[in-house]
């Protein structure tokens, strides 16, 4: 017996993807179960939708295990610093928490409200990586509504091709890549969204009033997911007359809603017209805010269509694992095109390249791929688990090549360098301020004072007189430069004489009381003379007793390298290379190109008979090829090139057997 179409049920339209109403009483029990709430309706799905929820909970098991790694080895930057700090601080009462990171009340970071209903869960559970793992299960549940989206409009297939068909679903949703990417970088409010985006956008396919909440709740992950939203009333209007109404007002609300964080000033911690006003021209944007930078892109859209046409390798590389002919459905285009333009209009490369600001690509477009080759079984079969085996091909050879990179790009803390971090981490009272590089800062944001070390001559404030500073510049993904980094560490142990508390594994922990006079401090800036106790060698090690003019690198009496480790990032050149240096025996001046691992200059000083400073000139000016992985062929990654400027590296070998002592090094260009 067939029911009416009404509440809760989907019309019969071909633009639904529903299944149609004439198969529904030939369906094996269970096995095309809408979507209900709460989700205990597992036990009487299907058993391909329960064997997918097992594979979809299988990773995500993954995606917390990797998680827990980065967390332990505190390769958290300044991302996850931001989030974390307003969780902590609204988690312990503060809820109008000041980000010391952003200089700016949290709210106004994009208008992320979503943060005040997550606070609730670090009241609950502050510690651990509990604010990862929340990230990784709203990826997981947002995957496993799409599959059971996929279940749905397979269940009246014919046994055999819906095995086959669901197969060919749930490994699109499996084998991308980017997905992993966007969990091993921080945490991001537009992984919190993308459930609720999923659950509206399915709620409305389906005419249910519940959608409304989900838009509400996607809503207050920010302005940036506001765009999601506005994608799915998009949809919405593609998809039918049935939903025009309903997406028309969906698209206004999120208009709206960005409009509102804009006046608001919601959005400081990343303006629209700073991302997008040079579309319009800088003169347009600032004459007239947001509505002259609307009127100058539809007055000049060459510049757009500009702009998407450079960025087209970035833009297959965020569609391309997933199956680019998942665009083809309405409910996919809508907020997978407002995504696109989103992220590839912005101002520079920074969210160009597969990463959290298109992660619900990562989920919409393998969706939409799989309901595209259910729609075409209905007529040709074949044609149809063919094109779905090559999507599938595609999307494990994006896997193939790009999973094994996921180390070498997001866990770059040394196991030696975590060991340091962690003592610090316990040690430090919640109440001191902490300065930290910002590759390793996100651990320490559990305090009201933080503030990431992110390019030379920073000012940092000092609320407190307790500060403690964690240098770490050649440690995790660092924006400022190795020489800028190791300037700051030698300027707090020089002129400042803070009090080294411990170090290792190229990681610089100090404790300072300053006066309270003292209200800020400006970092030093890159320079050309460094202490050589920063870089010791296999065959070094630093001593550092006494007062810090007494510090030297030493040799430990094996042959190798007493230093090492020293990166200067300079343009094509001709240097002259310094080391101040008493050796008892003879050494081996060397000056290398790291990039490519090319001696440069080679001088060999047979013995010194008091503290010498010895020169060599260096010929730099050719330059090296860049070793940065971005894939192959069709499946290169679209990612920022590498630096233009190699990075140069001085050396001093020995023997062994003699006693070797450095104070200083220096790498000064001559032309």
């Amino acid at each position: 017996m067939s029911a009416a179409p009404g509440r809760g049920m989907a019309p019969r339209s071909p633009s639904s993807i529903e299944v149609p109403e004439r198969v529904a009483a030939k369906r094996p029990p269970g096995s095309g179960t809408r979507l209900g709430w709460p989700l205990g309706f597992v036990s009487r799905l299907g058993g391909q939708a329960q064997i997918g929820l097992g594979l979809l909970l299988a990773q995500a098991l993954g995606m917390a295990a990797w998680s827990a790694v980065l967390w332990q080895r505190f390769a958290l930057t300044y991302d996850y610093s931001i989030y974390h700090q307003a969780w902590w601080l609204i988690g312990h009462g503060h809820l109008d928490p000041f980000s010391t990171i952003l200089g700016l009340p949290f709210w106004q970071n994009n208008f992320e409200l979503m943060m005040w209903p997550l606070g609730l869960l670090g009241a609950l559970w502050p510690h651990g990586p509990v604010l990862l793992w929340f990230q990784d299960a709203c990826l997981s549940c947002a995957e496993g509504v799409a599959w059971l989206w996929v279940c749905e409009a397979q269940a009246h297939l014919p046994s055999r091709h819906h095995w086959v068909l669901g197969s060919i679903g749930i490994a699109l949703l499996l084998a991308n890549p980017w997905a992993w990417w966007v969990i091993s970088f921080d945490f991001h409010m537009e992984v919190v969204a993308l459930p609720l985006v999923l659950l509206a956008a399915y709620d409305l396919a389906h005419h249910r009033r519940r959608a409304w909440l989900w838009v509400l709740l996607a809503l207050m992950c920010g302005d940036a997911e506001a765009s999601w939203v506005l994608g799915i009333g998009v949809g919405a209007i593609l998809a039918g007359p049935r939903w025009w109404r309903s997406g028309l007002a969906i698209a206004a609300i999120a208009a709206g809603w960005l409009f509102m964080s804009v006046f608001l000033h919601g959005d400081s911690g990343g303006s629209v017209q700073g991302a997008y006003g040079y579309l319009a021209g800088a003169a347009a944007t600032s004459k007239g805010g947001v509505p002259a930078l609307i009127a100058g892109v539809l007055t000049h859209p060459q510049t757009v269509l500009v702009q998407l046409w450079q960025r087209r390798p970035e833009i297959w590389a965020n569609l391309a694992p997933g199956g680019v002919i998942g665009m083809l459905i309405p409910w996919v285009l809508g907020p997978a095109l407002l995504a696109l333009l989103a992220s590839e209009l912005a101002s520079g490369l920074t969210f160009a390249a597969p990463l959290f600001q298109s992660v619900i690509l990562y989920v919409i477009v393998p969706m939409g791929s799989a309901l595209a080759i259910t729609r075409v079984h209905s007529r040709w079969p074949r044609v149809a688990i063919a094109v779905g085996c090559i999507l599938v091909a595609n999307a494990l050879a994006w896997t193939s090549i790009w999973s094994g990179y996921i180390p070498q790009r997001w866990l770059r803390v040394s196991p030696a360098a975590a060991a340091v971090l962690a003592r610090a981490a316990a040690r430090i009272p919640a109440s001191a301020e902490v300065v930290a590089s910002q590759g390793v800062a996100g651990r320490f944001s559990d305090r009201p004072f933080l503030y990431p070390v992110l390019s030379p001559r920073q000012q940092i404030p000092l609320r407190v007189r307790d500060t403690w500073w964690i240098l770490a510049p050649t440690v995790g993904i660092e924006t400022e430069s190795a020489r800028a980094g190791d300037s700051v560490v030698a300027q707090l142990a020089g002129p400042l004489g803070m009090n080294l508390v411990m170090h290792g594994g190229g990681v610089w922990i100090f404790h300072w009381t300053h006066p309270v006079s003292v209200t800020t401090l400006r970092l030093a800036g890159p320079s050309s003379q460094l202490p050589a106790w920063l870089f010791p060698g296999a065959a070094g090690r630093a001593q550092l007793s006494g007062p810090e003019v007494k510090w030297r690198l030493v040799a430990r009496g094996k042959p190798g390298y007493v230093i090492a480790g020293d990166y200067w990032r300079e343009p094509p050149g001709t240097y002259t290379a310094t080391v101040a240096l008493n050796a008892r025996g003879p050494v081996n001046l060397e000056v290398w190109n790291a990039t490519s691992e090319v001696l440069l200059a080679r001088l060999t000083v047979p013995q010194t008979r008091a503290p010498t400073v010895v020169s060599l000139s260096v010929n730099a000016e050719h330059l090296y090829p860049h070793q940065v992985f971005q894939g192959w062929g069709p499946f290169e990654g679209g990612f920022p090139g590498p630096p233009r400027d190699d990075q140069l590296e001085i050396r001093v070998w020995t023997p062994g057997g003699a006693l070797i002592s450095i104070g200083s090094i220096g790498l000064e260009r001559v032309r």
